[in-house]
């Protein structure tokens, strides 16, 4: 079994190790690959401190989504140097760099490592926790329901005071950012003066969502997707979609797909349309790889007319900024497979199923919910 140690200073090394070994036999390897006595070390998974009398086994087993780092209290082990102690302005700049990275459906388990290894409610407080996972949520555009009904963490809809617009569902939500859940309001809902091309934006995006996601496939609670439409007095139309596919214990991976495109309509002719993907996919079979990819593209653009034809105009452009960059990336994995991935040691992931790496094979959709 392969383990991943993170120490907090973010360094990362592999270790090899068996069941049935101790936490302390792990302890003695780390201190081999690293130099950090046992007696400074602190390991924790799942948010619980292991005792060196344990076994691995009873810690790591099948199906556990893994977390291990290591806390450094005092020395490193190297006579000539000695490890100094993040300061607690660091160790909250450590904390909130792991847990905002954390893979889709993962931050939860990562939270409770990081708060048992930093061991400093000081630090960790619910004000700065508060902090921390409203970055999270915004950044990676967190799907949550409220009265049945779908919506989006995003910096674009933020009221202030821990509320947001809706506008999936025209309403101003109320945010619970540890349990990453809304609850409905009466507040007022907010228009801009430029509602018109949200409004048909939103529509257009609605449709090639539901399209190019299929929606179809949409019946289990692990699989969701959500496109929201924003607007502000300057002109400036954001285009949030978040896609999220959390199979954790069903078949050890989690993935998510999360692009921003803004346009601006204040004046009509030629616009430039910008635009932000992210794709993320952690598989921890017997191991732990992750894939985080990004684009950041500004050369598209679109003619910005009476709404209806702007919205088409735009949706479109998103829709060929989105299936080439996809495209991209099935490239690059045909090309893997016909190379380095044919010498992989195992032919069979855990489904038994051998992974068709055809082009035509996948889109945006089977990718995030297939």
């Amino acid at each position: 079994m392969q383990i991943f140690i993170t120490d907090l200073k973010g360094r990362s090394s592999t270790l090899e190790i068996k069941g049935s070994e101790t936490v302390w036999e792990l302890k003695e390897k780390i201190t081999d690959l690293t130099g950090i006595e046992e007696s400074s070390q602190l390991l924790s998974v799942n948010g619980r401190q292991l005792e060196n009398s344990s076994l691995l086994s009873s810690h790591l087993h099948t199906g556990s989504c893994i977390h291990l780092a290591i806390a450094m209290k005092g020395g490193s082990g190297d006579d000539d140097e000695e490890e100094e102690e993040a300061s607690p302005e660091e160790k909250f700049q450590i904390a909130s760099y792991f847990i905002t990275q954390s893979p889709p459906g993962e931050v939860d388990f990562v939270v409770n490592d990081v708060v048992t290894l930093v061991d400093d409610n000081s630090i960790l407080d619910e004000k700065n926790l508060n902090l921390i996972m409203k970055k999270h949520n915004e950044d990676s555009f967190v799907i949550a329901e409220a009265d049945g009904k779908m919506a989006i963490f995003s910096a674009h809809g933020d009221l202030g005071e821990g509320k947001y617009f809706d506008p999936v569902n025209k309403r101003v939500l109320k945010a619970d950012y540890q349990k990453k859940t809304f609850s409905v309001t009466s507040d007022p809902v907010p228009e801009s003066k430029y509602e018109s091309y949200r409004v048909a934006i939103m529509e257009a995006a609605t449709k090639y969502l539901d399209s190019a996601y299929n929606k179809k496939t949409m019946n289990r609670a692990n699989k969701k997707h959500v496109v929201a439409v924003y607007a502000n007095d300057s002109g400036d139309i954001n285009i949030c979609i978040s896609a999220v596919n959390e199979k954790i214990r069903a078949a050890f991976w989690s993935g998510g797909w999360n692009s921003q495109f803004t346009v601006n309509v204040a004046s009509k002719g030629e616009a430039k349309v910008e635009s932000l993907i992210k794709a993320r996919v952690h598989c921890f079979e017997e191991g732990n790889v992750q894939l985080v990819s990004k684009l950041e593209k500004k050369d598209a653009s679109v003619t910005i007319g009476e709404p209806g034809a702007t919205a088409k105009a735009v949706v479109a452009a998103v829709e060929k900024i989105e299936s080439a960059y996809q495209g991209s990336m099935e490239e690059m994995y045909i090309t893997l497979a016909q190379s380095a991935f044919k010498k992989m040691r195992r032919i069979l992931p855990v489904n038994q199923k051998k992974m068709d790496w055809r082009m035509a094979a996948h889109n945006v959709a089977s990718q995030m919910h297939s």
